[in-house]
Parts: structure tokens; sequence; C-alpha cells
């Protein structure tokens, strides 16, 4: 080996041309890298040094040929595929990239532009696509965007235009359809959106204008309709709604009208039919409903109604008919039905009234038919059925009650249209424990099976009038016990399960009022009363 060595180095002294000097080879003995090496003078003694730099392919096809001035690469730059073609050429100085280098593709077409000083990117700069098309143009300085930065479409025209200082975008961005066109232009400062912005359509039209300041929405924005024109209007301030909104209908007329504080709807807000006619008007405070809530019918008539308090309902909810008539009106307390309540036919007569307790039906409930006569009532207590449940025939005549406790039967009755009792049932944990049924001229009807174990016992007028009625079971009253006066109007009526009294109906003088109560006499008293409600 140092025999070898001291040949090479007498070649190199005594040789005027370059010598190669293999510095590394493939695994197959392929040359991977060579030094093509000279003899120079060097600070007054001569030394060996490398004037160029060979790599090569694995298929012995040159790789790159750099030139190298005292072992530094400095100067031409060249480099091939494995089939021989350019694929990047340049120069260096003093080991650094300088001046224009390019790349190329597969068949020679090219792939970039990049400019260079003292090895940093600077000046201009080309991108190309697979087929040589030039696709983009910058400029760099110190290796950062310094100047146009230009995108091409496929056609090769102009698809964006835009301008860095420093790496940091500034100015005005435009970018470009493939008719040329303007889609969309930015302005920049310092890296971030500050100053106009615009949208146009394929036709060039206007679709939105607006304006940045230090990268948020500020100012009036407004958008564009074809047809129409302007489309809405809107206010900003540090990129939050900031004063009039405004939006139109394709037909030119105003859709929407109202104002932003910070960011939340405040105010009366407006929104109207394509025709003209008021839609709604809500007023808002912070972003909620807060005040008077009105909404409108497509002719112009008011549908509803109603008062906010931080977006809750509180007060009287009315809605009305397209005609203008009263269809109803709910009370509310914090958005939860509270209060009295009425719901109207489209003809003028009530349909339905009672009472609300935090959502849920309490109190007595009426309901009518279309034609105003009433077609049930019913108590309820927080919900629940509690008290009575009379239906009514359309005739105004009443055909049933069921009496309830705590949601629970406890007894009905059901008449004939000319008022006679028909059926009368008595219950026990939701099953019949007693029943008499009638036909329509009073005469009992009962089946022997609802009869077994019960006696009854009557009394009469010397007239011969029915004076009283008892149903016993055993020796307990059980089931129905009545009595009349000698006129046969009604004294009272009493029900019973085994001794124990579940219901009583007096008829109290002068008026002949009638009075019901459920477990009469005990901790489960309920008193039954309507008072009959105008219609």
């Amino acid at each position: 080996m140092n025999r070898i060595t001291i040949i090479l180095l007498s070649l190199l002294i005594f040789s005027c041309a370059p010598v190669s000097v293999v510095m590394d080879s493939y695994t197959n003995g392929q040359d991977k890298t060579v030094a093509m090496m000279k003899v120079q003078r060097v600070d007054g003694t001569k030394d060996s040094v490398i004037v160029e730099l060979l790599t090569y392919h694995i298929n012995g096809q040159l790789a790159s040929k750099t030139e190298m001035v005292r072992n530094v690469r400095h100067g031409k730059h060249v480099a091939y595929s494995s089939s021989g073609e350019i694929v990047e050429q340049g120069k260096y100085e003093q080991n650094r990239k300088s001046s224009k280098w390019s790349w190329f593709g597969k068949e020679g077409q090219p792939d970039s532009v990049r400019t260079y000083e003292q090895g940093m990117l600077s000046g201009k700069s080309v991108d190309y696509s697979n087929s040589g098309k030039k696709i983009r143009e910058m400029t760099y300085l110190n290796h950062k965007f310094h100047g146009k930065i230009i995108h091409y479409n496929s056609a090769g025209k102009k698809s964006m235009v835009g301008e860095y200082i420093n790496g940091i975008p500034h100015g005005k961005w435009t970018w470009l359809g493939t008719n040329g066109k303007k889609e969309r232009m930015v302005t920049y400062l310092n890296g971030i959106k500050n100053g106009p912005v615009t949208v146009w359509n394929d036709a060039g039209k206007k679709v939105m204008t607006g304006t940045y300041a230090n990268d948020k929405k500020d100012g009036e924005w407004k958008w564009y309709d074809d047809i129409k024109g302007l489309d809405s209007l809107i206010q900003y301030a540090d990129n939050q709604y900031m004063g009039n909104y405004r939006k139109w209908h394709v037909n030119g007329e105003k859709a929407i009208v109202g104002t932003y504080q910070n960011g939340f709807k405040t105010g009366i807000w407006k929104w109207y039919a394509i025709n003209g006619n008021l839609d709604s008007a809500i007023t808002y405070l912070s972003g909620t409903y807060n005040g008077s809530v009105e909404k409108y019918y497509r002719n112009g008539t008011l549908q509803s109604e109603a008062e906010y308090v931080h977006g809750k309902i509180d007060g009287e909810h009315y809605t009305y008919f397209e005609n203008g008539e009263l269809e109803s009106t709910i009370t509310y307390n914090n958005s939860i039905r509270s209060g009295p309540f009425t719901k109207w036919n489209a003809n003028g007569f009530k349909r339905e009234s009672g009472v609300y307790l935090n959502d849920k039906l309490d109190g007595v409930n009426f309901r009518w038919y279309r034609h105003g006569e009433y077609s049930t009532i019913t108590t309820y207590n927080n919900g629940i059925l509690h008290g009575i449940m009379r239906i009514y025939s359309p005739s105004g005549v009443i055909k049933k009650e069921t009496f309830y406790h705590l949601d629970t039967p406890v007894c009905q009755i059901e008449y004939f249209d000319n008022s006679r009792m028909k059926q009368v049932l008595v219950y026990k944990n939701d099953e019949i424990v007693f029943q008499k049924d009638w036909n329509n001229l009073g005469l009992e009807t009962t089946d022997a099976e609802n009869k077994l174990g019960i006696t009854t016992k009557i009394e009469l007028f010397e007239s011969g009038n029915l004076r009283s009625e008892t149903s016993f079971k055993g020796e307990n009253l059980h089931g129905l016990a009545l009595a009349f006066n000698e006129d046969r109007s009604l004294q009272y009526l009493s029900l019973y399960i085994e001794g124990e009294q579940v219901f009583r109906r007096n008829i109290l003088e002068p008026e002949k009022e009638q009075q019901d109560l459920l477990y009469p006499n005990s901790a489960l008293e309920v008193i039954v009363k309507i008072e009959e409600e105008e219609i």
C-alpha cells in the first residue's frame, strides 16, 4: 500500500494533467466517487488538490460533475440521471450555491429554476409542471420570499398574483379564474389581512366586499346577488357583528332589518316576506328575546304576540286566526305555562279554557263543541284527574259523570238524553264493585250477576211515589242510596263501598243547587264544585 501511495504521489508531482483518484466504490466494484487531482503551488509549496469531483451511478453512468478549487466546490456543477440526461445544473462559489440553478424532468423539461447568492435563495425563481409549463414565479431575498409571486393555471394564464416582503405577505393579493377574470382580492399588511377584500363570480360581478383590520372583519361588509343586486349588509368591529344588519329578497324587497352590538342582536329586529309584508318583529337584548315578540301571517295580519324577559316568555301569549280573530291566550311565567288560558274556534266560540300550574292542568278545565255547547268539564290537581270528568252530548245534555280522587276512579253516573240515570258504577282499586242499570223509562235492568249479594230497601210516600232506595251488602250500606221529595225531585244521592261513603250529591235549597262530595266527612273529602263559564 505504501508503495502505491509513493507511486501515486510521484505521478502527481511529475504530471501536469489531472489524475483520477477513486474515493469510494459500490459493492460491485463500480466507481462511486472519483476525485480529479492535480499538483498546484499553494502558499509557496506544491500540494495535490482536487480540481474536479465526479460521482457515478451504479450502472457506470456519470451522476454529477463539480468543479473544485483548493478542494472546495467552486465553479460549474452538473448532475445527470442514470440514463444520462441532465437533471441539475448550477454554479458554486466557495462551496455555496451561486447564481442561476436549474432542475430538469425525466425528458429534459424544466422542473424549477432558482437564483442563489452566497448559498441563499436570492432573486427570481420559477417552478414548472411535469409537462414543462410554468406554474409559479417568485422572488427571494436572503432565503425568504421577497417581491412578486405569480401562480399560473394549466393554460398558462395567471391564477394568483401577490407580493412578499421578507417572507411575509404584503399588499394586494389577487386570484383569477381560468377566464382571466378576478375571483378574489385580499389586502395584507405585515402578513395579516388588513384592508379591502373583494370576491367576484365567474362573470366578473362582485359577490362580496369588505374590510379587514388586523386580520379581523371591520366596517361595512356587503354581499351581492346577480339578480337583485345588494343581497345583505353587515357591519363589523373587531371581527364581531356591530351596527346595522340588512338583507334583501331576490326581488329587491327588504328581508331583514336589525342591529348588532358586540356581536349580539340588540333592539328591534324585523323580518319581511317577499311581498313586503312584515313577517315578524322581535326585540333583543344581548342576543336573547327581551321585550315584545310579534309574528305575522303572509297577508300581514298578526299571528301571535308575547312579551319576553331575558329569553323567557312572561305574561300573556296571544295567537290569532288569519282573519284577525283571537285564537288563544295563554299565561306564562318564566316560559312555563302558569295561569289561565283560553282557546277559541275560528267561528268565535270558545274551544277550551282552564288553568295551568307549572305547565300542568290545575283546577277546572272546560271544552266546547264548535257550535258553543259544552263537550266536557274536567277538574285537575297538578296535572292529574281529581274531582269530576263530565261529558255532554252535542245538544248540551249531560251524558256521563266520572269522579276521580288523585287520578283513581271513584264512581260513574251515566244518563239518557231525558236526563234519567242509565247506569251507576262504583270503583275500588280501579275495579267495579257495584253496578246498577235502568232503561229510559226509569225501570231497573241490572243483570242478575250484578245483583248477587245485594239487597235493596225501598220507602214510599203515601202517594205511592218513591221516597228512598238503599242498597246493602250484608248489613253494610253498599252501592246506591238515594232519596226523593214528594214532587219526585232528587233530595240526595250517596254511594257506598261496604259501609264507607265514597260519594254524596246534595240538592241545596232554595235554588236547588247541586253539591257533590267525594269521601264526605273524612280526611279525604273533596268538594266538587263547578261554576259554569260563559262561552
